[in-house]
């Protein structure tokens, strides 16, 4: 692994909120940028004809993989002694009582028959190098207890005392014959008298009375003729016989006695196959359809309960298929069409009854808005040539969309054949519109358009575009079911590679009424047509991989998110990573990904250097594909204990500790992990049967599976079960990640930074002896989850370095493990760092430190800090102290839902500590340092007013929460006359005479109001909050921390913010007007002096009115043939001038082109005077797709209009800024009225940007990541400078 070259903190991302409904606002507790509730439908389409119950599929496929007298496939001297009776094209049994009862004319193929048994030759039969498993779920026989006897102990149930046999089953899914395999043979229970045994209340019929051998298996060495063998199956080639009643371990007889019981016929594979994907499909609603419409059927339904859960859908849909029977018919068009007939919501030829349908609804009579792009999706499972009649059209060459031969030629039958083939029905029911929008159910067309839609199977896109039947810009579409087929033993000759590739080109589709052979290939078509895909399977492996390849395809066909992204350097060189956050909506689980760059800037995006969720996976599990090999034991977790006021290791013995205080019902920690209790109790309160480690608890294995451990997942919630992960790590929504490296400050050691008198010795305590103690110490990015912990990463390996949990989201914690688990934000906040100067009496010779604190947003209403100074002692007897102190609302009612990201500064309040020299004691004053944050959302204080809190993060120098231990600064602008309780947005602090200690803070509130703190005074009695700097309106909160740019000595600056919020359901669909604004503050000047000069010196507040506006304009245009959206933005001048009759104060961008309710709530950067930021644009129906994406800008900051220097973007990807970047459009010459001064972002919503310097390239990089999980990094025309607004607080230097 290569080492992290350069270092520095990440970018503090920037929050986002907004208000809802009166009251309170409704805090959304899911991602805001990815769609909610938007499942697809599937429907399994299951071949239930004769030929499923063959035991056999040999690799010749034109007799479907069934044997036959002269079998045509690698056979030279076939022998009809080998095989009893005559030879039947639907396969072979092992015995006439036959599985499904259906093919009592087949023929048994004789103990001898090698080829029959030998896995080379028929895929199905044992495979000595294979293991083999019972079945998930549970089988239909009840034992004494009256419970289903799990399929995995069916047997020896079945078998009970009797050891010294082997059972076979006639049939698991409703058991009647038995046989022993060790002396019973293929034709053994065709002679002799059975015997009966009893289980509980059953009786089955079992034979043991043979005279053979057993059953056998073969192997096959091609060695005939020599000395080149031919690849044939001759019978003088090298055939070896093995007899399971000489096989020598227990394991390999129970191997086949697995296979034989749940692996020997297509039917058997096909049910187990489907059981085992079923097992572990949770984000997918799921139907199935046998395809004879006799047998039962079981209509769609949510997956998210386990398989054994007896009252759950996926239970009850695998007892459905367990009933089926075989039918001779294989009527694959007919089954297809009543399948499109149900996603139709028909009266006719619904598979499902008249009328029924699987969409949403909100009610029993109400369609869910979600309903409206629900995708649905086919799979049709079959081992055979369809057949029967079917009444339809040649639908897929009619020309009656443009989605047929119309203007795609290749999915048209060649032939033109006016009887519909199955390709037809997929394609009828791909491009017809399933539900009308204005009749019945009153489906809008929101489905939306993937890319299998825009370019199917095309490796060539930009021809595809041209030909696409969707107009430009098209993101949805009208309700259409996609198809999957998969072939099980028809062979691989017809894969995808075989599909059409030129999609306006004439295919040569073969014609399936002229040979029964064609059907095949008829399969591939129909999954063509109908925008699926298309798989091979010849054996169990082969099914499994095939259908869970179709679920994933449906599931994650748009469901990841992504939140931010942090660098771990200034400037792009060798060993620069970026670190990005990603997360799974459905699932709740997410990833942290480091991505390299290559010499040329380019990140690696195929080649991650490491994937957190891999690696703590690797960490805790010896096997990570068996989730009962996971050891939470070895986890490095830790809390705090609000009662001790200190940290612990979180597991259940600390949590459990007596405590002096009480919390409400609860005596410690533990209580919050006893509520709901499982159902299964016995009369004393523990779980009726062994559960977990067999103590009298429930609440231990909670805790065990949120540090890791997995042994308790997927059981019935009523019995302690919990729920089931794919992976151990929370989802990462709203934390941008966190880099932390060697202390990095730079002129720290100077007053009013402590000076120690001990300046070169080990003793002293300042900042450039600090540097030198941690130059070495390890590199660690930081990042909070929805799993309840703040994690720590090795950034050059990816692997934990600990986790923290806030005892501040402890109280609900226990849902997150339970089945029934609905999404719920935790630590979802961005932490602050900072290495900071505190004696607080922890800590004895050391007083600079990194220190970390983080909120919560939605997640809770308080602050946590960690001291992150000193990576080796991050283990498990050292850790703890580590864990300094916890704020809530607890302490102050007026802290809201902590949605601020907090700013560690140093302040000008000071302090002292006493240095010990070698001649004696020194007094050293020092600057106490502050937590600065705004006071969030939903606070619970009489009338809600929005303030700033300044905490000393040395806590007054002890572990308690005292008077004078922090400020709160009111605005006084509180609830009165508004319909929300109002509250503060995430802070910006300045230091005006650059001596590092912050003197002015600016924020903003949900009034719309923006504030100037004054913090200059050494007294924190007199900090304090200035009047309205900016009044705005209610309809334009301000939630986003503002930045801060100078204009010049003794000019002030100009406070740059933008309005919107990004919180709540409310916000997702809102089209109200925002703006962004570059307002003036004087400051110290001839018209005032200091603060005053607000107030008395140039009049009111500054509104709108006050400000220049500048305007956006849409241009469309081709660079390198490439469509381009970008903006231009005027250039207006912009005179600053106090006077109150002719007040301009600065400038406004107001979002009023074609997406409303446009907003830029994401962070701002200034890198060279210019202004770089992203807008959102909201999708006005979220529940169905991801947003349309929004702007990357490039801004004047002091002018708000058009950089006019050079092109800001690099629009045709030269690696130049010139006039080639330039499409005029004003009809003057290209000038800065033509430059591209905002670029569209497609496909998904931008997450906060991240600018880091071009190294040896020209420019710097903009990178951001999509709600689609896309990484995009835009070269921008600016230099090597580092980006002003990249910390918490921000130095202004005339």
């Amino acid at each position: 692994m290569k080492t992290l070259k350069a270092i520095g903190l990440s970018i503090i991302p920037i929050l986002s909120m907004g208000f809802a409904q009166a009251g309170t606002f409704d805090l959304s507790q899911t991602p805001m940028e990815v769609p909610q509730g938007t499942i697809a439908n599937a429907v399994i389409i299951l071949d239930d004809s004769a030929s499923m119950e063959a035991e056999v599929i040999t690799t010749g496929y034109d007799n479907m993989g069934m044997m036959r007298y002269n079998q045509p496939f690698k056979v030279t001297t076939p022998s009809a002694s080998e095989l009893v009776g005559t030879p039947s094209g639907l396969g072979i049994e092992l015995g006439s009582w036959l599985s499904y009862r259906a093919m009592s004319s087949n023929f048994i193929a004789a103990d001898t028959e090698w080829r029959f048994r030998n896995s080379k030759f028929n895929t199905l039969y044992y495979d000595p190098t294979k293991t083999y498993e019972p079945w998930p779920g549970l089988s239909s026989v009840v034992d004494s207890a009256g419970a289903f006897v799990p399929y995995s102990e069916l047997t020896s149930y079945l078998q009970g005392t009797i050891t010294d046999k082997l059972f076979g089953i006639d049939d698991v899914t409703r058991p009647a014959i038995l046989i022993d395999l060790l002396s019973t043979g293929a034709k053994q229970t065709q002679r002799g008298s059975p015997n009966l045994i009893t289980r509980d209340a059953n009786t089955y019929t079992y034979y043991s009375d043979g005279t053979t051998d057993g059953f056998s298996y073969y192997t096959w060495d091609d060695t005939y003729p020599t000395p080149i063998a031919n690849d044939e199956f001759d019978n003088d080639d090298t055939i070896t016989r093995f007899k399971v009643n000489g096989m020598t371990t227990v394991s390999e007889q129970n191997n086949f006695q697995n296979w034989f019981n749940f692996h020997r016929s297509r039917m058997l594979v096909a049910k187990g196959a489907l059981r085992n994907v079923l097992e572990n499909s949770y984000n997918i609603r799921i139907g199935f359809a046998p395809l004879n419409n006799g047998n039962p059927h079981y209509e769609v339904k949510d997956m998210d309960v386990e398989i054994d859960d007896t009252l759950g859908d996926k239970y009850k849909l695998t007892k459905a298929m367990d009933s089926i029977n075989m039918i001779a018919a294989t009527p694959l068009r007919q089954a297809l069409n009543d399948v499109g007939q149900y996603f139709s919501a028909s009266s006719t030829n619904n598979k499902f009854g008249a009328g029924k349908h699987p969409y949403l609804m909100s009610d029993a009579t109400t369609v869910a808005p979600a309903a409206a792009c629900q995708q649905n999706y086919a799979i049709l499972f079959t081992d055979g040539y369809w057949g029967g009649s079917f009444s339809g059209s040649d639908w897929d060459s009619d020309a009656s969309s443009a989605y047929d031969n119309r203007d795609f030629a290749s999915f048209a039958d060649k032939d033109k054949q006016s009887s519909p083939t199955l390709a037809d029905v997929a394609m009828h029911y791909y491009e017809r519109d399933l539900i009308s929008n204005t009749t019945g159910l009153m489906l809008k067309d929101n489905v939306p358009i993937t890319l299998t839609d825009r370019y199917p199977h095309s490796p060539d896109i930009p021809a595809a575009d041209e030909l696409s039947p969707f107009v430009a810009g098209a993101r949805t579409m009208h309700q259409n079911m996609k198809t999957y087929t998969i072939a099980f033993g028809l062979g691989d000759g017809y894969g995808t590679d075989k599909m059409p590739k030129v999609l306006d080109t004439e295919f040569e589709w073969l014609n399936p009424f002229t040979a029964s052979e064609n059907k095949r290939q008829d399969l591939l078509h129909a999954a063509y047509n109908g925008r699926g895909e298309f798989f091979s399977a010849n054996n169990y492996d082969d099914l499994i991989n095939s259908l869970r390849s179709s679920f994933n395809s449906i599931v994650l066909n748009y469901r990841i998110g992504s939140a931010g992204v942090a660098f771990n350097s200034q400037e792009l060189k060798t060993g620069t990573y970026i670190f990005r956050a990603f997360y799974n909506p459905e699932t709740y689980e997410g990833d942290l990904v480091a991505v390299a760059f290559d010499s040329e800037g380019n990140p690696q995006l195929n080649t991650p250097v490491w994937s957190a969720a891999e690696q703590i996976e690797d960490q805790l599990c010896s096997d990570p594909s068996d989730p009962l090999t996971c050891d939470s034991s070895t986890r490095l977790v830790v809390t705090y204990d609000p009662y001790s006021k200190t940290g612990e290791l979180f597991n259940h013995a600390n949590l459990n500790k007596p405590s002096p205080e009480v919390l409400p019902g609860n005596p410690n920690q533990l209580g919050w992990f006893e509520k709901t209790p499982p159902k299964n109790l016995a009369g004393n309160g523990v779980l009726v049967d062994s559960y977990g480690n067999g103590d009298e608890y429930w609440t231990d294995e909670r805790i065990r599976y949120l540090r890791g451990e997995r042994s308790q997942e997927g059981k019935l919630q009523d019995d302690g079960g919990l729920r089931r992960r794919t992976g151990l790590l929370g989802d990462f929504a709203n934390s941008t990640p966190r880099y932390v490296g060697v202390p990095q400050a730079r002129r720290r050691g100077y007053a009013p930074y402590p000076v120690d008198p001990n300046y070169l010795t080990s003793e002293s305590k300042n900042y450039s002896t600090f540097k030198i103690t941690y130059k070495d110490r390890d590199e660690l990015v930081y990042v909070g989850a929805n799993d309840g912990m703040l994690h720590a990463f090795d950034a050059n390996s990816g692997r934990e370095a600990f986790a923290y949990v806030p005892n501040l989201v402890m109280d609900d914690l226990y849902e997150y493990t339970l089945p029934s688990y609905l999404h719920k934000m935790s630590v979802d906040g961005s932490p602050g760092i900072n290495d900071v100067f505190i004696d607080d009496g922890r800590v004895n010779n050391e007083r600079w430190r990194t220190m970390l604190v983080g909120g919560l947003r939605s997640g809770g209403k308080g602050y946590y800090a960690l001291d992150i100074t000193k990576p080796s002692t991050f283990n498990s007897t050292e850790m703890a102290a580590n864990v300094l102190w916890e704020f809530s609302d607890i302490n102050d009612s007026r802290l809201g839902y902590t949605f601020s990201t907090p700013n560690l500064v140093m302040s000008n309040a000071t302090a002292t500590y006493t240095s010990t020299t070698s001649t004696g004691s020194e007094v050293v004053t020092y600057n106490r340092w502050v937590a600065l944050f705004g006071n969030g959302y939903n606070q619970t204080a009489t009338n809600g007013v929005s303030g700033l809190f300044t905490l000393f993060l040395d806590q007054g120098g002890d572990t308690t929460w005292d008077s004078g231990d922090w400020r709160f600064l009111s605005t006084g602008v509180d609830s009165t006359g508004l319909t929300f309780p109002n509250g503060m947005s995430t802070p910006r602090a300045v230091d005006i005479d650059n001596n590092g200690s912050v003197d002015y803070v600016y924020a903003g509130d949900l009034a719309g109001n923006l504030y100037r703190f004054d913090l200059t005074s050494s007294d924190p009695s007199l900090w304090r909050v200035d009047p309205i700097l900016f009044k705005g309106s209610v309809t334009k909160p301000i939630t986003v921390q503002p930045i801060v740019m100078s204009r010049g000595a003794n000019e002030g600056q100009v406070i740059v913010v933008s309005t919107g919020s990004w919180m709540t359901e409310q916000d997702r669909t809102s089209t109200a007007t925002q703006s962004i604004y570059g307002i003036w503050d004087p400051l110290q000047d001839s018209w005032g002096t200091g603060p005053s000069a607000i107030a008395t010196g140039w009049g009111p507040e500054i509104t709108p009115t006050n400000l220049t506006a500048q305007s956006f304009t849409n241009v469309g245009t081709k660079f390198n043939g490439t469509d381009i959206t970008y903006r231009t933005l005027s250039a207006n001048d912009v005179v600053y001038n106090h006077a109150k009759n002719a007040r301009k104060m600065g400038w406004k961008i107001d979002l009023n082109l074609e997406f409303p309710g446009e907003r830029a709530i994401r962070n701002l950067l200034i890198k060279e005077g210019v202004l770089f930021g992203s807008t959102i644009i909201p999708q006005s129906n979220q529940a169905c797709m991801n947003g349309p994406g929004g702007y990357l800008f490039s801004i004047d900051a002091l002018t708000g209009g058009s950089v006019v220097g050079g092109p800001s973007f690099d629009l045709n990807n030269d690696g130049k800024f010139d006039e080639l970047d330039v499409v005029e459009v004003a009809g003057t010459g290209t000038d800065y009225q033509d430059y591209a001064a905002a670029i569209r972002i497609e496909g998904g919503l931008p997450s906060d940007i991240a600018v880091i310097d071009g190294g040896k390239n020209d420019g710097s990089k903009v990178c951001y990541q999509t709600s689609t999980g896309d990484l995009v990094c835009t070269t921008v025309n600016v230099g090597s400078s580092y980006p002003e607004g990249r910390l918490s607080w921000k130095e202004l230097s005339y």
